[in-house]
């Protein structure tokens, strides 16, 4: 397993991405909620932001907030979970050029 799998937030910061997921699942962050973490507390995410993109996003922070694990690995087994795949596909891209870059170094 190698450092960005394995949770190293430093290596592919994950919080670059949450504005691509949260426009690409759309009213789907939900189900991204609930396959991620379903203790976090969706009713008042709603209650707090009107826009459906702002809404994914402050669930996006908040997990990435509740669990130093956090990874980009975690967020496609999930996008893939709930049908979001041209989401997914979008991270795997970047992960490859984030790879890529690394291999350059």
């Amino acid at each position: 397993m190698d450092q960005a799998e394995n949770g190293d937030k430093g290596i592919i910061d994950i919080k670059e991405s949450f504005a691509t997921i949260a426009e690409g699942v759309g009213v789907n962050w939900t189900k991204l909620a609930a396959f991620l973490d379903p203790h976090i507390d969706v009713d008042m995410i709603q209650e707090s932001h009107r826009q459906i993109s702002d809404q994914a996003m402050s669930f996006l922070n908040q997990w990435y907030d509740q669990h130093s694990d956090a990874n980009l690995g975690q967020l496609i087994t999930a996008l893939e979970g709930i049908e979001c795949n041209h989401v997914a596909e979008s991270l795997k891209r970047e992960k490859f050029k984030a790879f890529n870059f690394l291999d350059e170094s």
